[in-house]
């Protein structure tokens, strides 16, 4: 397996940058130095000059060639010379303000430099044939991490991954062969389409000479089936007319049939009707809407009766309940008595008091006595004092329960008068009820006693099987056992859709009768009778005859119809026979001329078919090969980033899925890329750079280039990714690292250091 190795680069005014070489040995090399002192320009210039083909941005930081020379120079160089196979390449780009940029591309054989290409695109295209990769995006994208770029891959959004992976594995090359081939696919078409123009009209005047044979033959066995049928049809006409005749016939003597079997119902109906209406006529005369009426009235009253009566006892009961005892006339006037007589005694009560309080005040005012007039002694008056004091304490108690028991009197006598009101009321209500539920009673006697009557007289006929016919006495029947007055309501209503049958029955009679006139009913039935024998003889279902009346009438028409067209299908088929055998013989010279002109065609027809079964099933971006590339790219991809991620000791996995979303599986499970932490997301973009170059190149890649890759990292983080890249600098032979942080000192193989002295870049080997 050829190993590619980067040798040396060599830079002359360019950026900060004056005169710069820096040697590249196998193993772990780290270029460090403070931010600003032109670390990155070394591999911005080496990506410059093998990967820039004079289209689009250059990669150095700048862009425009004056941005590219150191301040105050108008020429620069950058050369680099690296290793493939063995072999010893060196690439020289020169700038200059007032001349053309070149480039030129050596083979080093002896120390001495062997011209392979000039010119900015040849050089490019010859770097990137003896890298043997398919584009510079190839190793920007894998091998090659710019700064700030470490974790673009993982970071894209599938969609975009997807499209970029495709790009770096050649589908774009595959689409510019499907487009070349589309001219010729399009000449070709123009050819096939005249090839398929003439076969299509080949084969349609073939299908017609076999349409027309067909024809043919279809003609000659028309014309026999239809002499055939011809005969058949006489036959069956014949037949059917004979039935016709005779169902005809039979459906005369039905009509007349049927109108005397009604007559005869229809009397028998009548006479039933009659009978019953005679048997039950008394019930049309009785009153029964109106004795419902009253009786409903009345059991309403009793109704009425009996809550008032309950509303009475529960007035009387409260009362009792409030007197305390037995209730006598007029209750409140015994209160009202009992509340004068309290009043008296607190007048009475108050009046003392009021003499007893004068006094006190007599004995406060002189030592005379208040009611005698004497002088009295000190003892004397103290011993009254404290006498009249004790009495009005006591009146005033008396004064509260006499207070106390007025209001308890007041409530009662309220109470009392309320009840007293509605017992008046209650007691007016229920005389009012009584009285009208004597006059209903009156009113109701002789009508009961008429509807009882009745009701004993319809059983007595629905028993009887001589007054009614089954089916009035089934009818009353059932009244009966519905109840009295359901009987007799129901038995009314009877009666009304009795009278309306009669008189249906009799216009129908009437009827019947005209249609009869002149007609012998005896006759008629006997005819009947033996023409439905002859046509049960005959297999006839005389039930369906109306409809096989139609029928026959039907068919009858239709045989005649179809006999006249058959004739005529006969004098058409001949002449149609004779049409086709003219047009037969000029198609067969059509064929013989087309099979010419199609042989001819076909050649030219089967090379198009080729091209485009190549240009829209196997090229292209939707082909057979970009599917199957698709497949092997994402399966190399999983398979080497998770043989990179085990080699650098990290647990988890990856997956890959049919649209390029990764999937890391962890000792939590799958989770997506975006929840891994960032030493994870580092470890995953170096995985999956180094297993897209493998992808890519079809092998492991010799160099690895890494710029800046611990920005925005933390000090921990730092440490575990120089670790990785160093593991990695234990499989790939040569393994590039520019960055400010100088703990990679400790574990590179190699170190230079980049600093500034005043505007210009230098390095030193550590």
């Amino acid at each position: 397996m050829s190993v590619t190795l980067l040798k040396r680069v060599m830079l002359k005014n360019i950026l900060s940058h004056e005169d710069t070489v820096v040697e590249f040995p196998r193993g772990f090399i780290a270029i460090v130095g403070p931010n600003g002192a032109g670390k990155s320009t070394l591999i911005d210039s080496i990506v410059y000059a093998l990967l820039y083909s004079g289209k689009g941005p250059s990669g150095i930081r700048g862009g425009r060639k004056a941005d590219l020379l150191r301040k105050g120079a108008t020429y620069g160089e950058i050369v680099v010379d690296f290793e493939v196979g063995g072999k010893l390449f060196r690439v020289k780009r020169r700038l200059g303000l007032s001349r053309p940029e070149e480039a030129e591309l050596y083979e080093i054989i002896d120390g001495k430099e062997k011209l392979l290409s000039r010119g900015i695109e040849q050089t490019y295209k010859t770097v990137l044939s003896i890298l043997r990769v398919p584009t510079s995006e190839a190793l920007r994208a894998s091998i090659i991490s710019r700064q700030d770029e470490l974790t673009t891959l993982i970071e894209s959004i599938p969609s975009k991954r997807k499209q970029l992976i495709l790009q770096l594995l050649g589908l774009e090359e595959l689409e510019k062969a499907r487009e070349l081939l589309g001219e010729e696919v399009r000449r070709l078409a123009i050819e096939r389409g005249r090839y398929l123009e003439v076969e299509k009209n080949l084969n349609r005047r073939r299908q017609q000479l076999q349409e027309i044979e067909r024809e043919r033959e279809k003609l000659q066995n028309e014309i026999k089936a239809l002499e055939e049928r011809r005969n058949k049809l006489a036959e069956k006409l014949a037949e059917m007319q004979r039935k016709f005749e005779l169902i005809e016939k039979f459906t005369e003597l039905t009509q007349l049939y049927e109108l005397v079997t009604d007559k005869r119902k229809y009397e028998e109906k009548y006479r039933c009707l009659r009978k019953a209406l005679k048997a039950l006529d008394r019930v049309a005369h009785v009153e029964i809407d109106y004795f419902e009426k009253l009786l409903k009235e009345y059991q309403d009253v009793k109704r009425r009766w009996g809550l008032f009566r309950q509303r009475l006892n529960a007035t009387l009961e409260k009362l009792s309940k409030l007197v305390g005892g037995k209730i006598e006339e007029r209750v409140s006037e015994t209160f009202e008595n009992k509340y004068k007589e309290l009043l008296i005694k607190e007048h009475r009560m108050k009046a003392e008091l009021e003499i007893l309080k004068n006094s006190l005040q007599v004995l406060r005012d002189s030592s005379r006595c208040p009611i005698c007039g004497r002088v009295l002694e000190q003892p004397e008056i103290s011993k009254i004092s404290n006498e009249t004091r004790e009495r009005i304490q006591r009146l005033l108690q008396e004064l509260d329960k006499i207070d106390s028991l007025k209001k308890n009197v007041e409530v009662k006598i309220k109470l009392i008068k309320n009840l007293e009101n509605d017992l008046m009321r209650l007691e007016g209500s229920l005389e009012e009820i009584e009285s009208r539920a004597k006059e209903l009673e009156e009113k109701l006697k002789p009508l009961a006693s008429q509807v009882m009557e009745l009701y004993d007289s319809l059983k007595r006929v629905a028993e009887s099987k001589d007054e009614l016919c089954e089916e009035e006495r089934s009818k009353i029947n059932g009244f009966v056992r519905q109840g009295c007055l359901a009987a007799i309501k129901e038995t009314k209503r009877l009666l009304e859709n009795l009278r309306g049958m009669c008189s249906s029955i009799e216009e129908m009679l009437t009827e019947i009768s005209k249609k009869l006139t002149n007609v012998s009913e005896e006759d008629v039935v006997k005819q009947y009778n033996e023409l439905k024998r002859k046509l049960t003889e005959m297999g006839i279902n005389v039930g369906n005859v109306r409809e096989l009346y139609a029928k026959l009438k039907l068919g009858i028409e239709h045989l005649k119809t179809e006999l006249m067209e058959v004739e005529k299908n006969l004098e058409r088929l001949n002449s149609r026979e004779q049409t086709l055998l003219e047009h037969y013989e000029k198609l067969v010279k059509e064929v013989d001329e087309l099979s010419k002109e199609v042989y001819e065609l076909k050649a030219r027809a089967e090379v198009y078919e080729l091209i485009e079964f190549l240009r829209s099933g196997i090229l292209g971006k939707d082909g057979e090969i970009a599917k199957r590339l698709t497949i092997k790219a994402r399966t190399i991809l999983e398979r080497v980033t998770n043989e990179v991620l085990s080699h650098l000791g990290m647990s988890m996995r990856v997956r890959i899925t049919p649209d390029f979303e990764i999937v890391v599986r962890n000792e939590l499970g799958e989770i997506p890329v975006k929840n891994i932490s960032g030493g994870e997301k580092t470890a995953l973009s170096i995985a999956m750079r180094i297993a897209l170059a493998y992808a890519v190149l079809g092998r492991m890649p010799s160099f690895f280039i890494l710029d800046e890759p611990t920005a925005h990292l933390d000090e921990e983080r730092r440490r575990g990714l120089f670790d990785m890249i160093k593991r990695i600098s234990g499989r790939l032979p040569q393994v590039i690292v520019v960055t400010h942080d100088r703990e990679v000192i400790e574990i590179a193989d190699y170190v230079y250091e980049v600093f500034k002295e005043g505007s210009r870049s230098h390095i030193r080997a550590l």
